[in-house]
């Protein structure tokens, strides 16, 4: 192995390695969304603690999820923005949630139903 190869691959180990040397912990997150009683849909997104990601179901039923995942002590606070890109009905909708990893939990917000469950990523 040449020098620059293995400074390079060991660079690359560094740049993999940097969020577990911060503390930045992965969550996986699952959630649905139902609106007056109607499944819109489910997805499951993998998060860094305090780093904002989206889940988006595309389609006439379509919205959009912006979170952030924030662990507070031995439960992990979610919050979030609830969209629908293209429909008047939800301009924008904030709400934050308290969980126990892997224990599920349900919210209602106006005429929608979010439902989410969260576990660190080992």
């Amino acid at each position: 192995m040449t020098i620059r190869f293995r400074a390079a691959l060991a660079c690359l180990g560094l740049c993999a390695a940097l969020p577990a040397l911060a503390g930045g912990a992965s969550y996986r997150l699952d959630a649905d969304l139902h609106h007056q009683g109607h499944a819109l849909g489910s997805a499951t997104v993998v998060l860094e603690a305090g780093a904002p990601g989206r889940l988006q179901v595309d389609g006439d039923d379509g919205y959009a999820l912006t979170l952030v995942v924030q662990p507070e002590g031995e439960i992990i606070r979610v919050e979030g923005t609830l969209s629908r890109p293209g429909r008047d009905d939800l301009a924008s909708e904030p709400f934050a949630m308290l969980l126990r990893p892997g224990a599920p939990a349900r919210m209602t917000t106006g005429t929608f139903d979010i439902g989410l469950t969260v576990e660190p990523v080992p």
